[in-house]
C-alpha cells in the first residue's frame, strides 16, 4: 500500500531561501508589515497581533489573526505556497476579492519573510466554514536543502498538516511564530507598524486587542508647520493639534506626458531635537507610501537639499502611481524601496525637490518672524527694540529670525538674543552694522566670530553705560555751577534717581512719583496732617524694591536751608 501524499507541499530551492527568505527582512516590524498587507489583501477589517510575553522579557510567540476572507486547502498551496504567486495578474485584476480593494501584494515573496524571524510557523485559515493549517520547521526545511548538491535545484518539501479540531478561529488565518530569532525588536512595535500604514482608519490593526492609531506614530505632537497635499493632509492636520500654522503645496504634476497626484504632508518641527525619536531612531525623512503601505523609508536624503530648513523636516508621501497594475513592478526585492533608476521615480524626485523648497523657504519665513516676537518677550529687549532708529531695527529683525532659524536648544535662545543685542550696539560704534546684513543661518562660522568674544562685547556695553552715566554726572555739575531752578534739576534726578544713591534705580513699576501734593501720597490716612501739610508739595517721592519710602526735598544751590527748614 502506497504512503499518503502530504496535502501540503512547498517547492523552492536553497538559492530562494537564503536570498528572499532568510536573508531579505532585517527587521521584526518588516515581517510583520508583510503579514498585514496580506491581511488587507485579504478583505480583512481588522487583524490582531498577539506578543506573548511570559518571561516577562523577550517574546515566546507571536499570533497574528485576521478576519479576512481565509485560505481553502486549494487556496493554501496554489497562492500561499507558492513562491512568487502574482495575484494581480492571475486574480481579479489586482482588486481584492469580495471588497474590491487594491491589494499591497505584488512579487508574492513576502511569505519568505516569515523563514526570517522564526523557526517554527503555523498557519491556520477558515474559509466558508472549511478549516485548513499546516506547520512549517525551518530547521528541518534547511537541512534538508543544505543536502542538496545544487543550491538552484529546486525540491518540493513536504509540510506537517495541522488537525482541524486544533483550529479555533471562525473565519479568516491566524499566522503563529514560535522559537524566535530576532527577539528585543517588539517594544516599539505599536509605533513601527503605525508608521508603515496609513489607512488605519478603515482598517484596524491591533496590538493585544487595542488598535494602533496616527498618534501613535509620536511626531504629531512636536510639529510647529504643516503643509498639506490634496485630501492625504487630513488625517495630518486632525493629530497634528500644536501646529502654529496650516499651509498647502501643489499635488499635481506631469511625468512621461500623464498627470499624475499625490496626497499626504510635510511638516516641521519646532525643536530640531525633536528630530531624534524616543529610540533614537532618525525622524528627519519624508516616508513614501504606495496603497497605504511603507515602500520607502526616506525620500527626504535623496533631494538635495542643503538648508538649515530641511533638518528640521518630516513628512509622508502618498503616491500610488508608482505601482500601477498595468506598469512595470518597480519596487525591490523586499519591497522597502523604489527602484532609483524608474522615470516614475525619478519624475517623483523633481517634483518634490521643488516643493521641499518652497516648505524651507516659507519655514524661514516664518520662523523669522517668531524669532523677533519670542526676542521682544524680553522687557529690556523689547524696550531696547522700541528706542533704536530703522537701521538697526532692520538689522535687528533679521537677526533674531536667523538665531531663531538655526538649530540650537530652546533654553539657549534668549543667551543669543541677547548677544545679538551687544553685537548690534557694539556694530554701530564700529560703524560695521552692515556686517550683518548678510548673515544667514547656514553661516554658522560668520555667526560664531560675531559671538566668539562675548567678553569684548560686554566691555563694550559697560563702557557705554560708564560713558553714559559720566555725562549725567556732568550735568548736574553743570546745572549746579549756573543755579538751576529747581524744576530743572528735580527732572534731572527724577530720571536718574541713582545720583542721588546707587541704590537707587528705577523700579519697573512705576514707584517714583514727582511734584505730588502729601495728601495724595497718603491718600488712606491723611487726619494726621495740618491743613498746610495737606496743600505741601513734595519734590520727588520713592517706593524703594525693599518697601522704604523715600521723600526728595530740593532747594537751587543758592539757597542754603538749615536742618529747622
Amino acid at each position: 500500500m502506497s504512503e499518503k501524499q502530504p496535502k501540503f507541499k512547498m517547492s523552492l530551492s536553497l538559492n530562494v531561501l537564503n536570498h528572499l527568505g532568510i536573508n531579505l527582512y532585517s527587521s521584526t516590524p518588516a515581517v510583520l508589515s508583510e503579514i498585514v498587507a496580506n491581511a488587507w489583501d485579504a478583505d480583512a477589517e481588522e487583524v490582531d497581533i498577539q506578543i506573548n510575553n511570559s518571561n516577562g522579557e523577550d517574546p515566546e510567540i507571536i499570533v497574528i489573526t485576521d478576519n479576512g476572507n481565509g485560505m481553502t486547502e486549494e487556496d493554501i498551496n496554489k497562492k500561499f505556497l507558492r513562491v512568487g504567486y502574482q495575484r494581480r495578474k492571475e486574480e481579479s485584476e489586482g482588486l481584492s476579492e469580495n471588497k474590491k480593494r487594491k491589494v499591497m501584494g505584488r512579487k508574492g515573496i513576502g511569505k519568505l519573510s516569515l523563514l526570517s524571524i522564526a523557526d517554527v510557523i503555523e498557519v491556520h485559515s477558515v474559509k466558508n466554514e472549511i478549516k485548513s493549517g499546516f506547520i512549517l520547521d525551518v530547521k528541518e526545511i534547511k537541512d534538508k536543502l543544505n543536502e542538496e548538491s545544487n543550491d538552484d535545484k529546486t525540491s518540493e518539501l513536504p509540510l506537517q498538516e495541522i488537525d482541524k479540531s486544533k483550529i479555533e478561529i471562525k473565519k479568516g488565518t491566524r499566522i503563529i511564530l514560535r522559537e524566535l530569532n530576532k527577539k528585543g525588536q517588539l517594544g516599539s512595535i505599536r509605533k513601527n507598524l503605525a508608521r508603515r500604514f496609513s489607512n488605519l482608519d478603515s482598517f484596524k490593526i491591533k496590538i493585544d486587542g487595542k488598535p494602533i492609531s496616527h498618534e501613535d506614530r509620536e511626531y504629531f505632537k512636536d510639529l510647529q508647520y504643516l503643509w498639506g497635499l490634496g485630501d492625504g493632509s487630513e488625517k495630518a492636520l486632525k493629530c497634528a493639534k500644536k501646529a502654529e500654522k496650516i499651509m498647502s503645496l501643489e499635488n499635481t504634476f506631469e511625468i512621461d506626458g500623464s498627470n499624475v497626484e499625490i496626497t499626504g504632508w510635510v511638516g516641521t518641527f519646532k525643536e530640531s531635537g525633536a528630530t531624534k525619536g524616543s529610540d533614537s531612531e532618525d525622524l528627519n525623512t519624508i516616508s513614501l507610501f504606495v496603497r497605504g503601505k511603507l515602500a520607502q523609508d526616506d525620500i527626504l536624503s535623496e533631494l538635495g537639499n542643503n538648508t538649515i530648513a530641511a533638518t528640521y523636516i518630516i513628512g509622508e508621501i502618498h503616491a500610488d502611481f508608482l505601482d500601477e497594475d498595468d506598469q512595470d513592478d518597480i519596487a525591490t526585492s523586499s519591497r522597502q524601496k523604489i527602484s532609483e533608476n524608474a522615470s516614475r521615480y525619478q519624475g517623483l524626485k523633481k517634483f518634490l525637490k521643488t516643493s521641499v523648497s518652497r516648505v524651507s523657504s516659507e519655514w524661514g519665513s516664518n520662523r523669522g518672524k517668531a524669532g523677533l516676537e519670542k526676542a521682544r518677550e524680553n522687557l529690556a529687549i523689547k524696550e531696547w527694540f522700541e528706542k533704536i532708529g530703522p537701521d538697526r531695527k532692520k538689522i535687528a529683525e533679521s537677526l533674531f529670525g536667523q538665531i531663531n532659524r538655526i538649530k540650537i536648544a530652546e533654553e539657549d535662545k534668549p543667551s543669543f538674543y541677547a548677544y545679538a543685542v551687544l553685537a548690534i550696539e557694539n556694530l554701530v560704534h564700529r560703524e560695521l552694522l552692515s556686517s550683518l546684513e548678510d548673515l544667514s543661518p547656514e553661516s554658522l562660522k560668520n555667526l560664531a566670530q560675531i559671538f566668539q568674544n562675548i567678553d569684548l562685547l560686554e566691555a563694550t556695553a559697560y563702557y557705554d553705560i560708564a560713558k553714559e552715566r559720566l555725562e549725567v554726572i556732568n550735568v548736574l555739575n553743570k546745572s549746579v555751577d549756573e543755579n538751576a531752578l529747581e524744576n530743572v534739576i528735580q527732572h534731572h534726578l527724577f530720571q536718574h534717581l541713582w545720583l542721588l544713591d546707587p541704590s537707587w534705580e528705577r523700579a519697573t513699576d512705576g514707584s517714583a512719583e514727582i511734584e505730588k501734593k502729601l495728601k495724595d501720597l497718603w491718600e488712606k490716612d491723611v487726619s494726621s496732617l495740618s491743613k498746610e501739610e495737606k496743600l505741601a508739595r513734595v519734590d520727588i517721592a520713592y517706593k524703594k524694591v525693599s518697601g522704604a519710602h523715600v521723600i526728595v526735598e530740593l532747594k537751587r544751590p543758592s539757597e542754603k536751608p538749615n536742618v529747622y527748614d
